[in-house]
């Protein structure tokens, strides 16, 4: 009785050791949490623990006992693991554990088809599994498989920091082996989102996502990396949104004149095709773009059939298919992946290779890489094109900004219906559209994108066009009227502030400026952080809130730097490792005899580089 009082003492100090941990942690970008066995479940009791994803389903089971090595308690475990297995309908159980307070015995998952020849479901089900007799629910040999082809790791000291960290860690390796996310969206999952978050900061971000007065982004706009139809079409249909062959479809002055030397009336005729773009998003000096903004630089918007061209731009295009050269490969133009892509999609979308379809005038932008705060600002440009350093939100509602309407209906019609669920019934005029601006611009927008952004190696925040249509955003259609222009004046006050002190110091905003002219800015987004969290009734410090932003931004930082050392040498082990298999497969086990061998041949290069020396040097 001493002993199962022991072993329940151990179990409630490992279950609030686990809790501490998922409490501060995510894990494989999930927010796991410990539950008792029973609540998986159909038995009354169950000494153990169970972690769990947010749906419920079981991701590890630890069944505490005297003797984790027993054959009774591995027993138990895995009989846990294959009822969850079967009461959640999973093909592969969770990986399964068991401990006392001097070790831990983990074992991988088993897939659902190679349980019937290790364990007897039936006697899995019958009460004696939690007995000693519980053994005999193993199959002949289970045993002795269990241990030789599954066994995971033996941990130490099951309720130190070391061990609990170690724990998750093998959990995360598991996860990747089964995973089929891409490799950046997995690095974010893994790495950054495996940063400490206080609970109410995670509440926070909850309840920005469920309520009643928000409204995600994806809901009146379609997320865009740029706003050609060929960056649209592109996402779409899971290609790159690059435009291929920026050498052929920039223009500057230079060029223009370049080109009017060498053809006939070439500017006349190459003007009514270039439109304006915004080629560096180092550009984007604030949260307004004017044409003040833009320096002279455009995109070749070229979306007719090719005979109809004049014969000066069939002259140009010629030349993207035989000397104009990506800087990428030194591919001829018109080979580039994106110019290939459109030659091979056609009509109605493309024309050629050289047709990036037109563009959709786009009144909310984003920068997205924005490094140290996000960057969301309104266009005052109709005629702008930006590629894919830029998010555009395409509106899925019609907008009107001082005197012109952005409608949707209309752009399907002219374009092929590229913008889906559109919803012409909603109409957004320039206050609301600046409302919606303060909002993606403060610190509620920066703190839930840190947790759902990915990241740099360096640590900066990257936009992505699926991140962008989940976030949270002010449904202004619910707020009374006179809040929202409170909110539109707070953005223009941002603009205006921050134009101020960009235009006194005559410098564009970089990633390294940032920091220094936000912090100058901050008491404007302060205004714009009360007036949010009174709007949404949410009581928090503001100013903690801002704190904390950043912190989480350096912390990314930090952690993202470290992971790229992590990664080198990760990297640098495996290369290592594969030089070693390939040497012993090549040379057999006589280590010894090889590597006297290897040390003659290497002493004899060395001579013969040194006798060379004299003669490479002075070639």
């Amino acid at each position: 009785m001493r002993e199962l009082g022991e072993v329940f003492q151990f179990t409630l100090k490992l279950w609030k050791s686990l809790e501490e941990y998922l409490r501060k942690y995510s894990v494989a970008g999930q927010n796991l949490k410990v539950v008792p066995l029973d609540r998986v479940f159909y038995h009354e009791y169950v000494l153990g623990i169970a972690i769990v994803d947010a749906d419920g389903r079981p991701q590890l089971i630890i069944v505490t006992s005297r003797n984790p090595l027993e054959r009774y308690s591995i027993a138990r475990a895995l009989c846990f693991a294959t009822l969850a297995l079967k009461h959640h309908n999973l093909d592969k159980t969770p990986l399964f554990a068991t401990a006392n307070d001097r070790i831990m015995i983990l074992f991988r998952g088993i897939k659902k088809e190679k349980l019937e020849k290790l364990v007897d479901i039936t006697k899995c089900m019958e009460r004696h599994i939690f007995g000693e007799e519980g053994g005999s629910a193993l199959k002949p040999c289970a045993y002795s498989s269990l241990l030789r082809e599954y066994f995971l790791a033996r941990l130490e000291k099951p309720l130190s920091d070391e061990t609990i960290i170690r724990l998750f860690e093998i959990y995360k390796v598991e996860w990747i082996a089964e995973t089929r996310v891409t490799p950046a969206p997995l690095y974010n999952r893994i790495v950054i989102q495996s940063v400490p978050y206080e609970k109410h900061i995670m509440d926070l971000i909850k309840e920005l996502e469920n309520h009643q007065l928000m409204v995600r982004v994806g809901e009146w706009f379609k997320s865009s990396r740029g706003n050609s139809i060929w960056s649209i079409w592109a996402l779409d249909h899971g290609r790159r949104p690059d435009l291929g062959a920026e050498e052929f479809f920039y223009f500057s002055r230079n060029k223009v004149d370049f080109w009017n030397s060498k053809v006939p009336y070439f500017r006349d005729v190459i003007e009514e095709y270039l439109v304006p773009a915004i080629k560096a998003s180092r550009y984007v000096r604030t949260f307004v773009f004017t044409e003040e903004d833009w320096r002279p630089s455009w995109i070749l918007v070229l979306h007719e059939r090719r005979d109809a061209l004049p014969w000066q731009i069939e002259e140009y295009i010629r030349w993207g298919e035989t000397w104009c050269s990506t800087g990428i490969g030194g591919r001829i133009c018109s080979k580039a992946e994106a110019c290939k892509s459109r030659e091979e999609a056609g009509e109605p979308y493309f024309y050629g290779w050289y047709d990036l379809g037109g563009y959709i005038p786009t009144p909310i932008m984003a920068v997205r890489r924005s490094g140290y705060h996000p960057q969301f600002f309104l266009v005052s440009m109709l005629n702008l094109v930006a590629d894919d350093d830029i998010i555009a939100l395409i509106p899925r509602v019609k907008v009107r900004i001082g005197g012109i309407t952005y409608d949707p209906e209309e752009y399907n019609v002219k374009y092929s219906y590229v913008i889906d669920s559109v919803k012409s019934n909603i109409k957004l005029d320039e206050v609301e559209i600046k409302a919606l601006l303060a909002y993606l611009n403060s610190t509620f927008s920066w703190l839930w994108l840190e947790q759902n952004a990915r990241y740099t190696a360096r640590g900066s925040i990257v936009l992505d066009v699926d991140v962008v249509d989940k976030m949270p955003v002010l449904n202004v259609k619910k707020i009374d009227r006179s809040i929202v222009e409170e909110l539109a004046k707070l953005f223009d006050k941002l603009e205006f502030t921050t134009r101020s002190i960009v235009e006194t110091r005559r410098i564009t905003i970089k990633e390294s400026e940032k920091p220094e002219i936000f912090k100058e800015v901050r008491e404007v987004f302060r205004k714009i952080d009360t007036k949010v969290s009174e709007i949404l009734e949410i009581s928090i410090d503001v100013d903690e809130l801002w704190s904390y932003a950043r912190e989480m931004m350096e912390m990314m930082r930090e952690r993202a730097a470290c992971h790229t050392d992590f990664v080198l040498y990760t990297l640098t082990s495996l290369v290592e490792d594969e030089i070693i298999r390939r040497y012993k497969r090549k040379f057999g086990g006589d280590k010894e005899r090889h590597g006297q061998q290897n040390r003659k041949v290497n002493g004899s290069q060395r001579r013969r580089r040194e006798h060379d020396e004299p003669y490479s040097e002075g070639s």
